[in-house]
């Protein structure tokens, strides 16, 4: 039966930032998993294109879900739903994702949802839970929660308890579960999850762009006047680094790509600069960017990196909206700090 499909991808945050990793790079086959979605989320899937405060309502905290509706092409016509599943796996598989849910309206038309995680968190008042059959998907010791404030400062590790509980603080702010999945080691750290707590986020007016500057240019001052309230000093802007991050925009997946990180990180570290992370984030505007980059824990610590000193950033526009890719590093001035290269 023929189909047609169009997709809509709804980020509450793209990728974390990723810092140096020593994981190795052997990948096990990825085996995307079917995950149940609420009824209520299942129906309105039908009735209209969701948004991301339709997932929350419906206690689903993942940090990037991929919306695919398929109408058959003729509209007298049912779509088969072994056809919707086959697409499911199929698109979960190409975009890296490990769960998926799918259904057949009504009407006629199929919906797919594609999740990082293979199962959900659950957050119960304060108290976030990682299912343990989700963990086994985690390289060992790769699996975190962080917690950043509303306003400032990086990050810090919220404890996971045997039962992969963690209790977190009574305040606003963001958190994050980080996993790095044994079937995709070779793309690193993901943030499978990001919840907004106690009414916490982005001042809109904090993220419009002044007139006048290009996208780069108001990306790189907003993330300076960041910088400047944490008192730490302005990231100039590398050429190298700036190259670089161009190169990395011609692969669209919000994932990274350790191998290819690895080849620029030598050939810039000959060129004398250490280069401490990137990050990779899409969104529908300039401004959701910005807030991306401040909500997800892991893409601020990069930001604001007490060492770094320079920056590379390339924007791009694209179809679904902007894709963002920013190196962030120093000039080589001697022995960097152990902690310059931890995976958050």
């Amino acid at each position: 039966m023929g189909t047609s499909a169009k997709r809509l991808s709804i980020i509450l945050t793209c990728l974390l930032s990723l810092l140096a990793s020593g994981a190795s790079l052997l990948a096990a086959p990825a085996k995307p998993v079917e995950r149940e979605v609420p009824m209520a989320l299942a129906s309105t899937l039908c009735e209209r294109p969701i948004q991301a405060a339709d997932l929350v309502s419906n206690e689903l905290y993942d940090a990037q879900v991929d919306v695919i509706v398929l109408r058959p092409k003729d509209s007298q016509t049912k779509i088969q739903g072994s056809l919707v599943k086959q697409r499911a796996v199929e698109l979960a598989t190409a975009s890296q994702q490990l769960g998926y849910s799918y259904g057949v309206c009504d009407n006629g038309q199929g919906w797919v949802l594609t999740f990082p995680a293979p199962e959900p968190v659950t957050l119960n008042s304060r108290t976030l839970t990682v299912s343990k059959k989700a963990a086994q998907n985690c390289i060992p010791k790769s699996l975190k929660v962080l917690f950043a404030s509303e306003q400032k400062g990086r990050s810090f590790l919220v404890p996971l308890n045997q039962d992969l509980a963690a209790q977190l603080p009574d305040s606003k702010g963001y958190a994050s579960v980080v996993c790095s999945p044994a079937q995709f080691v070779t793309s690193g750290p993901r943030e499978w999850a990001l919840i907004s707590l106690g009414g916490a986020k982005v001042n809109a007016a904090d993220l419009l762009p002044p007139q006048g500057l290009s996208n780069q240019e108001a990306l790189i001052q907003w993330i300076n006047q960041k910088r400047l309230a944490a008192n730490l000093p302005n990231l100039t802007i590398d050429r190298e680094l700036t190259a670089a991050s161009t190169g990395l925009t011609a692969r669209k997946l919000i994932h990274h790509d350790l191998k290819a990180l690895s080849k620029i990180r030598s050939g810039l570290d000959k060129m004398g600069l250490d280069v401490f992370g990137e990050n990779r984030v899409q969104g529908k505007s300039l401004a959701e960017i910005a807030g991306l980059l401040w909500m997800s824990p892991s893409h601020r610590d990069l930001l604001l990196h007490p060492n770094a000193e320079t920056m590379g950033l390339a924007v791009k526009e694209t179809d679904a909206g902007f894709f963002a890719v920013m190196l962030v590093g120093r000039k080589k001035s001697g022995p960097l700090a152990k902690n310059d290269f931890e995976n958050r």
